[in-house]
């Protein structure tokens, strides 16, 4: 069997997929999966360092643009519907997997009008531009949330969670307690692939509360690029050992030792989060066209999560939570178990046996 994943440009996009392609390799070790993104997206670095090839196409993003951008995405569309065209036939691929993003609109819609076999995941409760409006076009979604059905066309929608990758499967499974200290409360920050500056600015700002915190913190801090020597500074101006990365890859390991997350409401992290019950301080992106503020609400409703709005955020806000979490000694254990009958271990499996099944029939 051969597969075509179309999409990326952020790791709410792309490590969904490469959870998939993984999936598909192991069940299928001769199998042949290519990712078609964009030279200026994550996956341009992430795929090929996880083995799998990738060949790019000339898009260019329309969200967040102004009309001139736009203007011009719309005229080079034709030379870029060509491309796709040309790496579909080339390819030839049993089944065309659209993640999301910008690079997905062009190839699902080749692959449409070539008669091949076309899907699309949406991580989110709400479906991006891109999604919403490729949904018209292929055979099937793979929507995470139940409430995404009513913001698609009545037309065939499987539910199965949103693709981790399965290092963080196995964290959910056996989430094993381990810490350098034995009253440690261990904090994972995160903004996304990234990172978040005014998250990290808030964390900074409770670092001085926790000086007189009555447990010992350990922290995982990961800043991003742009804000990784001023977090470094930071945190050594307060004597505050800490791990602090511009990027982690190996994101198993820190669910693995980690009692909260604070975080962005990304799709990727909410279904990691979901994935490993961990709870979590949530902190929406204000310009995600509020998806993430529904991503969030959906932990936040049934008290799996804190959510703050980025108008409201502060590290006196998030200090207070983090105290309170701490005081009570139960808390944290409510938390993981709030996250109930939410099990996505076996999104990438469901989604495989779908295509396989409408691919033979």
């Amino acid at each position: 069997m051969k597969l075509l994943i179309a999409g990326g440009g952020t790791g709410g996009h792309i490590f969904p997929a490469l959870a998939i392609a993984e999936q598909f390799k192991k069940e299928e070790p001769q199998c042949k999966i290519l990712f078609v993104g964009s030279h200026k997206g994550l996956e341009a670095s992430v795929v090929p360092h996880k083995g799998f090839d990738i060949t790019f196409i000339q898009q260019k993003p329309w969200v967040g643009k102004g009309l001139r951008s736009k203007i011009e995405v719309l005229l080079q569309f034709p030379k870029i519907y060509r491309q796709a065209k040309k790496i579909l036939r080339d390819f030839k691929p049993d089944a065309v997997l659209g993640v999301g993003g910008y690079v997905s609109a062009p190839v699902l819609l080749a692959a449409s009008r070539l008669k091949f076999s076309t899907y699309l995941l949406e991580q989110n409760v709400i479906p991006g531009v891109t999604n919403k409006m490729m949904s018209y076009f292929v055979d099937t979604v793979f929507a995470s949330f139940e409430e995404t059905r009513q913001y698609l066309p009545k037309r065939s929608c499987y539910v199965f969670g949103n693709p981790v990758r399965s290092d963080i499967v196995k964290v959910g499974l056996c989430k094993p307690q381990k810490s350098t200290h034995p009253d440690a409360f261990r904090i994972f920050v995160m903004g996304g692939s990234q990172g978040a500056h005014v998250l990290n600015l808030a964390v900074i700002e409770m670092l001085d509360l926790f000086q007189i915190s009555p447990k010992h913190i350990e922290i995982t801090h990961q800043t991003g690029a742009l804000d990784y020597e001023m977090v470094c500074s930071e945190y050594k101006q307060r004597e505050i050992s800490a791990r602090i990365e511009k990027f982690i890859d190996d994101v198993a390991s820190c669910y693995e030792n980690t009692d909260l997350v604070i975080a962005r409401a990304g799709a990727g992290v909410v279904s990691e989060l979901i994935v490993t019950k961990t709870p979590s301080i949530l902190v929406p992106y204000p310009f995600a066209h509020g998806h993430q503020i529904h991503n969030a609400k959906i932990l936040e409703s049934c008290g799996a999560a804190r959510m703050i709005l980025q108008h409201d955020l502060s590290g006196e806000k998030i200090y207070k939570i983090i105290l309170q979490l701490m005081t009570y000694e139960h808390s944290l254990e409510k938390m993981k178990q709030a996250f109930g009958d939410l099990n996505w271990s076996e999104s990438s499996q469901k989604i495989l046996e779908c295509i396989r099944k409408n691919i033979t029939s």
